[in-house]
C-alpha cells in the first residue's frame, strides 16, 4: 500500500555492541535500547528503480509489487534499524523472503561488522493442543514448544477428568466440508485460500465485500 500500516518500526544506537550481542527485539518500541526517532528516520519505503544511495550499483530494488522497505536508510553506520510484523491465521505451507543487502566491513573485526538478521518466530509456542489418541499425533508429546493433551474417543468424547475434547475443531471442519460440497469440491492447490475465506466469514459475517471495504477504510484511512 506504500505506507507503514501493519508494521512496527524500531531502531537505536549500536555503540559498544558486538554482533553477537544484537537482539532486534530490544530495539523495538518498548525495548530498552529502542529510540523511536532513529527507527523512523533510518528506514523508508521505496519504489522500484535504483537504490537512493548506491544508484546503478543496486538496481531494481523492489522484488515484487510496487514498494519495499529500505531498512537502515543511511550512508553512515553505527545504528540498528528493525522492522517487525505479526501475521495471524497464516495457513500457507511456505514463507518466502526476498532482500538485497550491502554489508560493508569498514576494516572492523567480525564482531563489529554490519549484518542482516531475519527472524521468523512461531507465536503459537506454548499453546495447549487438544487431540484424540491417533498415533500420528504421538510426536507432539515430545515437542517442547507445546503442551499436548488427549482424549480417548474409544472411551468418551470428553475426558471426564481433564475436560479435554476435540468437538470445536471437528465441528469447524464439518462446516468447512459442507460448504465445499455445496460448491462441488475444491482444488487442493487453493485450499489455503478457501480456509482464509472461511475464517474471514466467521469473523466478519457473510457479507464479504461490505466488510472488506470497512476493514480497508479502518486500516488505511484517507489522509
Amino acid at each position: 500500500m506504500g505506507d507503514a500500516s501493519g508494521w512496527t518500526i524500531g531502531g537505536g544506537s549500536r555503540a559498544n555492541l558486538f554482533t553477537s550481542d544484537l537482539n532486534p527485539a530490544e530495539f523495538l518500541p518498548g525495548g530498552f535500547r529502542g529510540v523511536s526517532s532513529i527507527g523512523i528516520a533510518h528506514s523508508s519505503i521505496v519504489t522500484n528503480g535504483n537504490d537512493p544511495i548506491l544508484g546503478t550499483l543496486m538496481p531494481n530494488i523492489v522484488y515484487g509489487g510496487n514498494f519495499a522497505w529500505r531498512v537502515e536508510d543511511t550512508a553512515i553506520g553505527g545504528y540498528v534499524s528493525v522492522l517487525s510484523q505479526d501475521v495471524s491465521r497464516y495457513y500457507c505451507t511456505d514463507i518466502y523472503f526476498a532482500w538485497l543487502a550491502v554489508l560493508e566491513n569498514g576494516e572492523h573485526i567480525a564482531e563489529q561488522s554490519s549484518l542482516l538478521i531475519i527472524e521468523l518466530e512461531d507465536m503459537t509456542t506454548g499453546t495447549t493442543l487438544h487431540s484424540d489418541e491417533w498415533k500420528a499425533y504421538n510426536s507432539l508429546r515430545n515437542n517442547p514448544n507445546y503442551t499436548h493433551v488427549t482424549v480417548n474417543h474409544s472411551a468418551s468424547f470428553v475426558d471426564s477428568i481433564t475436560g479435554v475434547h476435540t468437538r470445536n475443531i471437528e465441528n469447524t471442519w464439518m462446516r468447512i466440508k459442507q460448504k465445499q460440497k455445496k460448491q462441488n469440491g475444491l482444488a487442493r492447490t487453493l485450499l489455503p485460500t478457501y480456509l482464509e475465506e472461511f475464517v474471514w466469514r466467521q469473523d466478519f459475517g457473510d457479507k464479504p465485500l461490505k466488510n472488506l471495504i470497512l476493514q480497508i477504510s479502518e486500516n488505511y484511512p484517507v489522509q
